[in-house]
């Protein structure tokens, strides 16, 4: 049966760690896979992005060893990086790389002693980590820098990470000082977020391109696929979602868990994570309720 009739969502654009689940191996719990998978199957006409700060390979990976595999390039989509590397298909509807300047100063600046954090560079395919020894899609501390920590110029950097290595820093200015922030600006316009992912406790900085977010993402995804805004619904629990629930037109949703800036930002709070938000938000879809 076709439940568009029942309610006019067509496209959910989800944040994942947090949202659809609790991180790490849990990124999409089983709840949500099944919901995920009950939306997609409502209507030929439906689709699902998978927003998140995560690489792309991660997110392609996470979704191959779920009951989602299926979808995967045809109505799921991933949008990676925040949203710097979103693709549709086999169309790159979003591709925004930081420029490679910018990168190895702040791969210098974040190198240095006084700072004593680590720093994770996205490329399209590979995660480097510096100060930690990197091995597939994990990580061991090492105290030592990779060799080949920082990837080929021809790769392109679409989103940077870093985190502390010895205290949780409670605002970025203290992280790395206004004179760090004033002189990248200088170089090239960039937007720090700081973000706690569920699957760590450590608070982390997502650096990405100033004006690529998961909204822009979101607008991208609109347009190519000429749907109507209030057909839209996009759903999350972290301040790299703020911009994307802020937008008028669309459907916004905060997790019961979000943040309190993501709830405030949100028209709609479901329940948490624990109490199944999500998957229970789709029920509500599918019976036209939402």
């Amino acid at each position: 049966m076709d439940y568009l009739s029942k309610s006019k969502i067509q496209l959910i654009v989800t944040d994942v760690d947090g949202t659809l689940g609790t991180g790490g191996k849990y990124a999409i719990n089983q709840d949500s896979q099944t919901a995920i998978k009950k939306f997609l199957d409502s209507s030929n006409e439906r689709e699902v992005v998978l927003a998140s700060g995560r690489t792309y390979n991660n997110m392609v990976s996470i979704v191959r060893d779920s009951k989602l595999r299926p979808y995967l390039g045809n109505r799921l989509h991933v949008a990676a990086f925040n949203g710097s590397l979103s693709m549709h298909k086999r169309n790159r509807i979003v591709d925004e790389s930081i420029d490679s300047t910018v990168v190895f100063y702040l791969r210098q600046k974040l190198s240095s002693p006084e700072f004593k954090i680590d720093s994770m560079f996205h490329s399209e395919y590979l995660t480097y980590l510096m100060g930690t020894k990197y091995i597939g899609d994990y990580c061991t501390q090492g105290g030592y820098v990779y060799e080949r920590v920082f990837p080929d110029k021809n790769k392109s950097i679409f989103m940077m990470e870093f985190s502390p290595v010895t205290e949780e820093p409670e605002t970025i200015s203290k992280y790395l000082g206004l004179d760090f922030f004033e002189s990248v600006n200088k170089i090239k316009n960039l937007i720090f977020t700081p973000i706690t992912p569920g699957f760590d406790s450590r608070k982390q900085i997502m650096v990405n391109n100033a004006m690529i977010n998961k909204s822009y993402a979101l607008n991208a995804y609109i347009e190519h696929l000429r749907i109507k805004p209030e057909n839209v619904l996009a759903v999350g629990d972290d301040l790299n979602d703020v911009e994307m629930l802020s937008l008028e037109k669309i459907n916004s949703v905060a997790m019961g868990n979000a943040k309190e800036e993501v709830k405030k930002v949100a028209k709609t709070v479901i329940g948490s994570v624990q109490e199944k938000g999500f998957s229970n938000m789709i029920e509500d879809i599918l019976k036209g309720k939402f």
